[in-house]
């Protein structure tokens, strides 16, 4: 699956600079994006779209379009499927019979249980494999945000945003 402007709109982003965006990664050919901050070299790029768009998006994991269904929020899933009703009903088999977040009922999607949990959807067997797809159920680069104080001053705060690989290679680290 690749990158349509589509899927742009659906996480908020107007048609113009939507368009831009995928011209610019046209226009790289077959060089990926190298670091996040790259999108301020597309023309029409503000601070604004970008703070939008930046918690929602990575630039590590090639072209998959495949997100982690067991992690992925609300407006990356309406990004890749469009389909609110479907939408909801990940989140409540991920919330479990108490319908909380993190408790030991919540529902985890894994490749064994994909078909039977989106079947009980009311998803046919057809769609389900295109929804397969669109997910993976484990995520292979993980998006490290962390605020710290230091004890001699608890108002010196440093923010550090880094993305990490399972294996724990980091490929970005950044302090503010």
């Amino acid at each position: 699956q690749n990158l349509s402007k589509e899927h742009l709109v659906r996480l908020g982003l107007d048609d113009d600079i939507s368009q831009r965006i995928l011209d610019y990664k046209i226009k790289k050919v077959e060089k990926d994006f190298e670091f996040i901050e790259e999108l301020f070299l597309i023309d029409g790029m503000t601070r604004d779209v970008y703070s939008a768009l930046e918690p929602h998006v990575t630039i590590y994991r090639g072209n998959s379009l495949q997100v982690n269904i067991n992690t992925a929020g609300e407006n990356v899933l309406r990004a890749v499927t469009g389909n609110n009703i479907l939408i909801n009903s990940i989140f409540e088999y991920r919330k479990g019979p108490d319908e909380k977040d993190g408790t030991e009922d919540d529902g985890i999607f894994n490749n064994d249980n994909f078909s039977i949990v989106f079947g009980s959807f009311g998803i046919t067997p057809g769609d389900i494999l295109n929804y397969q797809a669109m997910f993976n159920v484990k995520s292979g680069f993980f998006r490290i945000l962390a605020n710290v104080s230091f004890s001699e001053d608890k108002k010196i705060i440093k923010r550090v945003i880094s993305v990490a690989e399972r294996s724990g290679k980091i490929y970005y680290w950044k302090e503010e």
